[in-house]
Order: structure tokens, then sequence, then C-alpha cells
């Protein structure tokens, strides 16, 4: 005689969300909790998180201490480094988080990604940046163009830093080992999001810095785009993508 087994109690992906504490960070964890994702906001500074869900886990980190990295990964199926992309808002910590800690937080990520087994690694980074993301070049026409906005606020020098600190994070990325994909974005505005963004080929959106598809885009359709891809296997055909929406 058989017994009907009742059905286990389904399991939801886990995402380990770091820059948690920065604006794209906190649409990030609001996008995967709407989807009934569990979600781990990891932040040096916890008081800076914001409390979306009670399902929410926050954990503070820091990058030279591997114990509460550690614990932001355990049980993650992927992990997402929400890096602010716009070089215009370079200094700004209301909008960009961990700023010039950024490269130091990568390195740590990836080792404690090693450690814990997380396989699937998904970062955002800068359409002022293209080519093969190993040895990524600055693209100092596009450059200019994303900080039309904040030169009067932020110095050309401050903007050149930020874009090579993503530089230097996309090659870290590029190098790790782990199943990865970056996805590099244009200014991010505080408007609607619009559900549904869109990937397109990083070096043809590079190439017409004046698309308005990309040139700026709702910072909530980047941080979707970022769950997706983090609930994906990546392509290794693709792995560096721009996101765009529709004008």
């Amino acid at each position: 005689m058989s017994s009907a087994r009742p059905d286990p109690t389904p399991v939801h992906p886990r995402i380990a969300v770091f820059g948690a504490d920065g604006l794209l960070g906190e649409a990030v964890a609001r996008d995967a909790l709407l989807r009934s994702l569990e979600v781990v906001s990891a932040a040096e500074d916890p008081s800076r998180l914001a409390r979306i869900s009670p399902a929410q886990m926050l954990v503070r980190i820091d990058p030279g201490d591997p114990v509460g990295l550690l614990d932001a990964l355990e049980g993650a199926d992927a992990v997402v480094l929400a890096l602010d992309p716009d070089t215009a808002a370079a200094g700004r910590s209301a909008d960009a988080g961990p700023g010039a800690d950024d490269v130091d937080l990568v390195m740590s990520v990836i080792r404690g990604m090693r450690r814990r087994h997380v396989p699937r690694l998904v970062a955002s980074s800068s359409l002022a940046l293209h080519g093969d993301p190993a040895a990524p070049r600055v693209d100092r026409s596009l450059r200019r163009v994303l900080g039309e906005l904040g030169r009067e606020l932020r110095g050309a020098a401050d903007q050149a830093a930020r874009a090579r600190d993503l530089r230097r994070c996309e090659m870290l990325v590029a190098g790790s080992g782990l199943d990865w994909t970056l996805l590099r974005a244009g200014r991010l505005t505080d408007l609607l999001g619009t559900r549904s963004p869109r990937l397109v080929r990083a070096d043809g959106a590079a190439a017409d810095p004046q698309d308005p598809r990309t040139r700026a885009i709702p910072r909530e359709d980047l941080a979707r785009a970022l769950v997706d891809q983090a609930l994906v296997a990546g392509d290794p055909r693709a792995r560096v993508r721009a996101v765009a929406v529709d004008s």
C-alpha cells in the first residue's frame, strides 16, 4: 500500500546583497523581497540599512574581517554587488554607499564566496567602461556625457577616480573563477522603474553615449536586472551586458 507524501516545503533562493546601505542596494533588496526570495543585506554599518521586511536579514560586515562576511554568505545561492555605476555621483555617500572601499569589499566577497562555495556573482558597473572586463578601458567621451550633471558639484578628478575603482572591481570579478555577470549602466535616476529593463551589448551601448535608452535609467530597473541575473546561470558568451530601458 502506498501513501502519498506531502510536498516538501518550497525553498526560496537566498541572495546576499553587498553595498546594501546604498540606494541601489536597498532597491535590490526590495525587488528580491517582493519576489519572496530570502535576502541578506550586508553593510559595515547596519544602522544605515533599511528594514524593508521582517524576513530580511541584516548583517554587519567588515571587509578586513572574514567572520561577518562568511555569516552573510551562509546558505546564499547568489551574491549581488550593488556598486553605484554613476561616476558623476562619486563621493556622494548618500548615493554611493561604500564608495572608495568598493575594491576591498569586492576582494573580500570573492574570497568569502569561495570559502562558502557560493557559485553565482552579479555586480553592477558603469558604461564609462568598455571592452574586456579583464582589462576594461575608460571611455572618456562617455564619461564626459555621464558627468555633465555632476561637474558643478564634483570635480573631474573624483569622477576619474570612481571610474578607476570600478575598473579594478571589474578586473577582480572577471578573474574570480566564479559564475559571474557584470551589468554596466549609465546615470541612475529616481524615476519610477519601467519593470521591464532589457540587456543589450555593452560595447554597442557604449558606442552611442547619447542613446536615451542607456544614458540614464531608473535605479529600480537596474536593481530588477541584477536580481534577474542572480536567479539564472551566467552566459559565458555574454558575461558583460548593458542595462537599457525603452525611452
